[in-house]
């Protein structure tokens, strides 16, 4: 592994092929169905500015043979899934030191082994992970889908501790977890599955559960009769988007404790992955009219609502910033592209450019929650260059400058 540690100083970096989602670690049960109720909201047509130059973030960059994607970090280390390239297991769990650059194996095959589960989304707190096995046929064959939710510690020098299960279903009777960690505590959401006589699979009676570390009583925060369609958790709160079907709208719901209360009410359109929440800015983005990639929208809390970026997704609060990732293609050639905006700012700046065929596809971290000081982006370099290059890199940048 090397290190390189630079200012940017306005150099265009080439960019990464035509990923939808934001790879790695994410559970498959994403968003909900999209509803054809014509739009009830008037969203900005025309996104923010952009800056006349880069945005000037000091980062480092710590390279890795193979093939990996970050699934969560905190301001100290980064938990990485990494493809293995073979038949079973294809992941194993890693953790990465942000400071050092040093990585280490966590688990190299599933608990679940005899049942054939994979190693799939997987949280990273302060001393703990929660990850999720499950059969890796769910969309296929969702009348047999099993799935279980572990914890353990961890220790940097001892590696990880004895898993438990904090969590699991089998024969299809709920959807995969989504699911968060704030300090010591574990929040995950599941629906129940019913499929009909056409063979047609209904998400409904969503539930949200939330239990401590070490064998904490398992606590239910939220149920529903529809079907939950996002989770995230961020700064001890946990953001949810349900489907309201009688107003046509989803609603956008924030529980600390108890109930959750009505944060804010969003258009029809499906949510595409996971809202972020910080301060009373709310960032999603919606898929409209069938559109391969989604639009971000920003609500400030002067509600004043901005169109961040067409073909943009997976949003993340730091320091005094947002940060999405976006596509790009002009003349035949597609790039893909860090953007920051500052907080109240009517304006974007790149923080990362490159162009897909030749130099990778860089990531936001998939329902990363808040960090005062740190932002991770990874480039997955192996699916690129005709597969000749096993390399990640991984950018740790200082946000709060």
């Amino acid at each position: 592994m090397t290190v390189v540690e630079v200012v940017r100083r306005g150099i265009s970096m080439a960019t990464a092929g035509l990923l939808l989602a934001a790879g790695g670690c994410g559970p498959a049960t994403r968003g909900a169905v999209s509803p054809t109720t014509a739009s009830k909201y008037a969203y900005p047509s025309v996104p923010v500015a952009v800056a006349d130059g880069p945005a000037r973030l000091h980062y480092r960059q710590f390279e890795l043979e193979g093939s990996y994607s970050v699934a969560s970090y905190t301001d100290r280390y980064a938990l990485l899934v990494r493809n293995t390239g073979r038949t079973y297991p294809s992941t194993e769990l890693w953790l990465l030191d942000l400071l050092s650059g040093r990585s280490r194996a966590l688990r190299t095959e599933p608990v679940s082994k005899s049942l054939r589960y994979e190693m799939l989304g997987c949280r990273l707190s302060d001393g703990w992970i929660v990850w999720e096995e499950a059969s890796p046929n769910d969309l296929e064959d969702p009348q047999h889908l099993g799935w279980r939710l572990f914890e353990a510690p961890f220790d940097v020098a001892k590696g990880l501790g004895r898993p438990v299960v904090v969590d699991e279903s089998a024969a299809g009777r709920r959807s995969r977890p989504l699911f968060g960690v704030t300090g010591r505590t574990v929040v995950w959401m599941t629906n129940a599955l019913t499929v009909d006589t056409t063979g047609r699979v209904r998400q409904h009676d969503g539930l949200v559960s939330e239990s401590a570390f070490a064998g904490g009583r398992r606590t239910t925060l939220s149920t529903e009769v529809a079907a939950f369609g996002t989770l995230s958790v961020s700064e001890g709160r946990t953001v949810l988007a349900s489907w309201e079907a009688s107003a046509g709208t989803y609603r956008l719901l924030v529980a600390g404790g108890g109930h959750p209360s009505s944060l804010t009410t969003l258009g029809p359109e499906t949510i595409a992955h996971f809202p972020a929440v910080h301060d009373g800015n709310v960032a999603w983005a919606v898929a409209a009219g069938g559109a391969a990639w989604p639009n971000l929208m920003l609500r400030e809390p002067s509600g004043r609502l901005r169109l961040m970026g067409v073909d943009s997704l997976n949003p993340v609060f730091s320091g005094n910033r947002l940060f999405f990732e976006s596509n790009e293609s002009s003349r035949g050639v597609h790039h893909a592209v860090i953007w920051t905006a500052e907080r109240g700012a009517a304006v974007k700046a790149v923080v990362v450019r490159t162009a897909v065929e030749t130099d990778g596809w860089w990531h936001t971290v998939l329902a990363q929650g808040y960090s005062q000081d740190t932002l991770v982006i990874y480039n997955d370099l192996s699916p690129w260059k005709d597969g000749t290059d096993r390399r990640t890199l991984i950018r740790v940048y200082d946000a709060g400058t």
